[in-house]
């Protein structure tokens, strides 16, 4: 065999079909045992797509665990035009130290995805997530080479009409609401087969016990981004938790 390819199969960057997967350790946890065993972890410096059919069905409480771990590691985390404001104690009470995250409110697509870029390569970022509005594969492709410069990860949420889309990125998955929780398929994953689905119980940011998700109206209106985004301390008993780490 060509010494080149051998040379990339023993690094891991190339995967054969019909061996089995290749157990990767440059991933973090997801926090959720049952979705560390089929998707093996969230991969580092790399570009993820969750994509849903509307904001509110559980991606933010997917990804608490992995915002707790970064957060209280001293890496910053990068918010990128969320839909709703972030909602600060219930992040705060999940045990996410408030002082590592940043909101980015941006006025044009370029701006975000520059924004992004600058992020990603800093190397003082751990995590980037972003909302973006149909992004372009040559704005993806070039996310992902950012991530994978900086040694960060990118969490971007698509729509559910842009599973049909080709992506560089190196994890996609479909999120759908569940009377369970929260229904997760991999439409892509290196270095194993697609199609895999789990059903995932995901558990209150407070109490810690499991409850189904619950879907977001689509027509929820969204809240006018402030100057002032998240300051405290607060008051336990006077601020209700919300489900749903964003402001509703």
């Amino acid at each position: 065999m060509n010494p080149l390819l051998d040379q990339l199969l023993e690094k891991g960057h190339v995967w054969q079909a019909t061996q089995s997967p290749r157990p990767d350790t440059d991933r973090y946890s997801t926090g959720y045992p049952e979705l560390d065993t089929g998707l093996g972890g969230w991969p580092k410096g790399a570009l993820t797509e969750l994509l849903l059919p509307h904001t509110g069905i559980g991606e933010l409480r997917l990804c608490l665990p992995l915002l707790k771990q970064l957060s209280q590691s001293g890496q910053a985390i990068f918010w990128f035009d969320p839909p709703h404001i972030p909602y600060a104690p219930a992040l705060a009470r999940a045990g996410i130290q408030l002082s590592q995250l940043f909101v980015v409110h941006t006025k044009h697509p370029k701006d975000q995805l520059w924004g992004m870029d600058q992020a990603l390569r800093s190397q003082a970022c751990g995590l980037v997530l972003a909302w973006p509005d149909q992004p372009r594969p040559g704005d993806l492709r070039r996310l992902q080479l950012a991530a994978a410069d900086g040694g960060s990860s990118a969490f971007i949420m698509r729509k559910e009409s842009d599973t049909q889309q080709a992506s560089p990125a190196a994890l996609r998955l479909q999120l759908r609401p569940h009377p369970d929780g929260l229904s997760i398929t991999i439409l892509k994953r290196r270095g194993s087969w697609a199609g895999a689905e789990h059903v995932l119980r995901l558990p209150d940011p407070v109490t810690g016990q499991p409850i189904p998700s619950h879907p977001m109206p689509q027509d929820s209106p969204d809240t006018t981004p402030g100057t002032t985004v998240i300051q405290g301390p607060w008051a336990a008993e006077d601020n209700p938790v919300p489900n749903n780490p964003l402001q509703e």
